[in-house]
């Protein structure tokens, strides 16, 4: 079984159900759906930004890094506070939108 989380909803309709022929990232999204028809059961579960801190500063400074697997054998510094953090249950606020632009006054 493999459990995989993201927190982008819209990444796990395209590899889900989303014909991406003319996607940009077409090709990346084939990778995903070969990858994971190799194991017999695979879950694909939304989760949310604050809960997943480490991944998130991880996926945003992975444009410093070079393409391949990368492991650390420690949290990197720009991922370091996230992590204590998740060591230490910090709770994480999620802003949202409330009403709509044309209802203020």
């Amino acid at each position: 079984m493999v459990l995989i989380c993201w927190n982008s909803t819209l990444l796990i309709k395209l590899v889900l159900d989303s014909d991406t022929t003319l996607h940009p990232l077409g090709s990346l999204i084939s990778c995903y759906r070969t990858l994971l028809g190799r194991f017999n059961y695979v879950s694909l579960n939304h989760i949310y930004r604050e809960c997943n801190m480490v991944a998130d500063c991880l996926a945003k400074n992975s444009i410093n890094h070079d393409y391949g697997v990368i492991e650390f054998a420690d949290p990197p510094p720009h991922a370091l506070q996230a992590y204590l953090d998740d060591l230490d249950s910090v709770g994480r606020s999620r802003k949202i939108k409330i009403g709509h632009d044309s209802d203020a006054v």
